[in-house]
C-alpha cells in the first residue's frame, strides 16, 4: 500500500542522513522486520529499541541479521524488553551477539528467557569484551542460570552492570 505506516517510514527514512535511534511502540502498527531490513543502507542507528512488540520470529531474524551486519556497526544498544522472547529465540540471539562487536547495552527484560537462554548468555559473556550492561530481570531464570551467568563474571572485566532480579 502505498499509504501504509511502512511505506511512509521508509520514504522519511529515504531523506534522512543518519538515524541514531529506531523507537518502535506498538502503537505504530509500523511491522518491525520490514522497517528494520530498510535500515541496511548504512545510516548510523545507534539503538533499536523494540520494546512490547512481541517479536515474531520473521522479525527476530532481522534484528539477528542486523546484529551481525556491518551496515549496523554503530549499533550500541538494542532493548527487546515485554517482547516475548524464548529460551529458544534468547540462543539464537546470543549468537547473532557474538558476532556483533559494538553493542554496550542489550535489554531483554521482561521476557521468558529460563535457565537455557541464561546458559547461552553466560557463554557469550566470557567471551565479549565490548558488553558493559545486560538487563535480564523479570524472566524465567532459575538457580542453574543465575549460577552460570555468575560464573561468567570471572572471565569478564567489561561488564558494569548484570541484572538478573
Amino acid at each position: 500500500f502505498k499509504d501504509s505506516p511502512v511505506s511512509v517510514l521508509e520514504s522519511k527514512i529515504s531523506e534522512v542522513d543518519e538515524i541514531e535511534a529506531l523507537d518502535l511502540v506498538p502503537e505504530s502498527k509500523v511491522s518491525t522486520g520490514e522497517t528494520l531490513i530498510n535500515f541496511e543502507k548504512g545510516n548510523k542507528l545507534e539503538r533499536i529499541d523494540l520494546s512490547r512488540q512481541l517479536l515474531q520470529l520473521g522479525s527476530l531474524k532481522r534484528v539477528e541479521t542486523a546484529l551481525r551486519s556491518s551496515s549496523f556497526s554503530g549499533l550500541r544498544g538494542l532493548v527487546l524488553s515485554h517482547a516475548g522472547v524464548t529460551d529458544l529465540q534468547a540462543v539464537s540471539l546470543c549468537s547473532a551477539m557474538k558476532e556483533n562487536k559494538t553493542l554496550v547495552t542489550v535489554d531483554l527484560s521482561w521476557n521468558r528467557i529460563g535457565n537455557t537462554g541464561a546458559k547461552c548468555f553466560a557463554g557469550f559473556l566470557r567471551n565479549n569484551s565490548v558488553l558493559q550492561t545486560l538487563y535480564l530481570f523479570g524472566n524465567r531464570i532459575g538457580d542453574e542460570g543465575a549460577k552460570a551467568l555468575a560464573s561468567s563474571l570471572t572471565q569478564n572485566s567489561r561488564l558494569l552492570t548484570l541484572d538478573i532480579s
